[in-house]
């Protein structure tokens, strides 16, 4: 029945309006002192190599992460992203940043509240591209903080792309032994 709501809020009316101004007016005293947050971000194609030393070698053993799936492997480079050992450098630079501004104490901070408050990685449905966005009140901090993260896994990705390469010319170097050896027998008997 509509008139008894009605007349419910006819008798309340001075608790619904104490209730809605106080509202507003914390809303407002929340929204005028809060510091804005900027958000930057970036994409990085992490895609299978499909030239890569191994594929076109056949050589056993080289190249661990190429012998995944291929969604196993752009999940594995995005965890490989978001893992300390490419991005605790970073945290560590940012953290001694906001140590001098005053805005954190030592143990105020951990690298997983870091990546969870500050970061969104994700890779786009059926891609192979990865969406990084990097959010703080700091406006001039987020370019560098992306330049760091693009630089760091470029550096990993390196890495493993020279790892391949070494095991694919340990491989090439050994087989070119055997071959001479085995040469040298059959000139040996013919």
């Amino acid at each position: 029945d509509y008139s008894q709501i009605f007349e419910a809020i006819k008798r309340n009316k001075f608790l619904i309006t104490t209730i809605t101004l106080t509202s507003i007016l914390i809303g407002g005293v929340y929204v005028g002192t809060r510091r804005p947050t900027w958000e930057g971000k970036f994409q990085i194609v992490i895609g299978q190599q499909k030239n890569s030393l191994k594929d076109n070698l056949k050589i056993p053993g080289v190249g661990t992460l190429n012998q995944l799936s291929g969604k196993s492997q752009l999940k594995t480079e995005v965890e490989i992203l978001k893992s300390p050992s490419v991005l605790m450098p970073i945290f560590k630079d940012y953290k001694k940043k906001k140590k001098a501004d005053g805005e954190i104490r030592n143990s105020e901070l951990s690298y997983n509240e870091w990546l969870q408050d500050n970061f969104s990685i994700k890779l786009i449905r059926g891609s192979e591209v990865l969406n990084i966005s990097y959010f703080d009140t700091d406006k001039k901090l987020i370019v560098s903080i992306l330049d760091k993260v693009s630089k760091a896994y470029q550096s990993y990705s390196n890495k493993n792309r020279d790892r391949e390469i070494e095991l694919g010319l340990d491989y090439l170097s050994k087989q070119v032994e055997n071959f001479q050896k085995k040469s040298l027998d059959s000139l040996k008997e013919a």
